[in-house]
């Protein structure tokens, strides 16, 4: 059989279809490394970003939780606190002369100086934490129907004296202060100490001359023919405290 020259150059050279496959085959795939470097490269930098907002985050709370429990430990009830270690429990014994007011003159500074900081309502709190319990129970019980929280600072010292005070007239303690007289076992600093504190307790300041002038003439009554008399001039002086000298 003859073969067709242009037959057998079509079988000696490749078709083009197949030239441009094999040159396609041949040509090297782009390099997609530094595709995946990059994307790796953005999520570290991702990843650094969260831990230092978490960071920030976590150190705005802690800062924050600082401050409110700095608040919370300078607030009055911190305060209360302090200042209650450096005051006593008042318990009250008028036969003693152990009186509310003789316990706030001892803490007076302490109350009205150290503790001015704080509201009307927690220095109430500070004075009525003080109390024993048999006068606190008692404090309650005389202004009910209202609670303590109803009365201020000042209100609440008033009734607190009246309630705690000396049974002992102004009158008596003042005859008794002008009684006074030095032993022979007392020193003269002992002496001028006891001087003091009766004077303090007969609130001889502010007192009037005409009645200051009473006390003078029934302290100068000694003798014991003028016992009966000094008794009820005396009692006549706490019955009425403008008494004058002329009319005793």
């Amino acid at each position: 059989m003859m073969l067709n020259p242009d037959d057998l150059k079509d079988e000696q050279q490749p078709s083009r279809s197949n030239h441009e496959s094999h040159r396609q085959s041949t040509v090297a795939e782009p390099n997609t490394a530094w595709i995946h470097e990059m994307f790796e490269q953005q999520q570290c930098i991702l990843h650094q970003q969260q831990e230092a907002f978490l960071k920030q985050q976590e150190c705005f709370l802690t800062r924050m939780m600082s401050s409110m429990n700095m608040r919370e430990s300078f607030g009055p009830e911190f305060l209360i606190d302090s200042l209650a270690k450096h005051l006593t429990e008042f318990g009250y014994d008028p036969k003693e002369n152990v009186t509310f007011v003789a316990w706030y003159r001892r803490f007076e500074g302490l109350i009205e100086k150290d503790a001015a900081k704080l509201p009307d309502d927690a220095k109430v709190r500070l004075l009525l934490r003080e109390l024993g319990m048999a006068e606190h129970q008692r404090y309650n019980s005389y202004i009910l129907p209202k609670n303590p929280g109803d009365f201020g600072f000042a209100g609440t010292i008033v009734k607190l004296r009246t309630m705690f005070g000396s049974k002992e007239s102004d009158v008596s303690k003042r005859y008794k202060c002008l009684q006074l007289q030095k032993t022979r076992t007392e020193d003269y600093v002992t002496f001028s100490c006891r001087i003091n504190k009766a004077t303090l307790e007969a609130e001889l300041v502010g007192l009037s001359e005409e009645t200051f002038k009473c006390l003078i003439f029934v302290c100068g009554l000694k003798d014991e023919e003028d016992a009966e008399v000094r008794m009820k001039l005396l009692s006549r002086m706490v019955e009425k405290k403008d008494v004058t000298l002329a009319q005793l």
